[in-house]
């Protein structure tokens, strides 16, 4: 599976917006299903002719004008290309919000923002636009394209203003945005395990009642999103976090296993080798291969079959 970063698009030094076109002649293998995620939000506009996505369990057949919006650990694929087919992706870092688009009340333009606590993840079509608005969106994120290759003196504010225009004109057409399903809220669960990582006591039953779900619910939106467990998804940000402070810090083993949420430094050894084949030891000295906190459906189901989690606690 590919992982995609926003700095292969954007320099550090540049405001996190850009935009790439997809064509059946920059993806000739597009006849297969290509699964990547990326660090970054994006939206997806089909400007001409039709492609098949996939996310998770979801398939759905786009066509001319149809839109939606991916956010980071998503991981998508798309097939069956027809010939003709133009698609704008629009790329952008969603924790880097602009004021003037948060001023508006339309709930589509907070969906662009999770971190904001207003974002879902919803990874069906949002919604179709109609011709008209679809040029003149298109046109928007052509002059994008433009500036970011001229980079002419305040290209930057063109860039913004151009963005900003062209998602509060798809904000007219999203069906999704009163949507009972956008009540679950992923990015908000997913910040909530991030606020307990520290707590080998947490439960995924509090989430779920936090997030207003049964459990049958967030487990299946889990898979159907991640591709895993809510469980397992809790297991790797602690081994994400324990990876960090190995690398950066001089803590103990032990002190790290206890801000991580491990019970113990023995319980995190034998995460450490499920999850990356190699003790913690390893980390801090370098030699350890990169860990990148996500798996296939089919990687957690064969994690979950060697080591069981328990629901409560992990």
């Amino acid at each position: 599976m590919l992982n995609l970063s926003l700095k292969t698009y954007i320099e550090d030094s540049y405001f996190p917006i850009s935009v790439t076109t997809m064509t059946l002649e920059n993806n000739l293998n597009c006849s297969q299903i290509l699964l990547h995620s990326h660090d970054f939000s994006e939206i997806i506009l089909i400007a001409e002719g039709g492609i098949t996505h996939h996310c998770g369990s979801e398939i759905h057949s786009l066509k001319k004008g149809d839109f939606l919006l991916i956010h980071p650990g998503m991981k998508h694929a798309y097939s069956q290309m027809q010939k003709g087919t133009l698609i704008y992706n629009i790329l952008y870092n969603s924790s880097v919000p602009i004021p003037m688009i948060l001023l508006t009340k339309s709930p589509f333009l907070h969906l662009l923002y999770p971190g904001s606590g207003k974002g879902a993840a919803f990874a069906g079509v949002l919604g179709n636009i109609r011709k008209r608005d679809l040029d003149k969106i298109t046109f928007f994120l052509r002059t994008i394209r433009s500036e970011l290759k001229t980079r002419r003196p305040g290209y930057q504010t063109i860039i913004i203003s151009l963005f900003t225009a062209a998602v509060i004109l798809l904000a007219y057409y999203c069906k999704a945005q009163n949507s009972p399903s956008q009540k679950w809220t992923l990015n908000t669960v997913i910040r909530m395990m991030n606020d307990h990582l520290g707590d080998s006591a947490f439960s995924i039953e509090s989430l779920a009642k936090h997030s207003g779900m049964s459990m049958s619910a967030l487990q299946r939106k889990f898979k159907q999103i991640l591709g895993m467990r809510p469980s397992e998804y809790l297991q790797r940000l602690r081994v994400n976090r324990a990876i960090s402070l190995l690398r950066e810090t001089e803590l103990t083993n032990d002190s790290i296993a206890f801000q991580c949420g491990f019970y113990n430094y023995s319980h995190m050894w034998k995460v450490f080798r499920k999850h990356l084949r190699c003790s913690p030891s390893a980390v801090r000295n370098g030699t350890a291969p990169e860990f990148h906190g996500t798996a296939s459906a089919a990687d957690a189901g064969k994690e979950a079959e060697a080591e069981p989690l328990r629901e409560k606690g992990m």
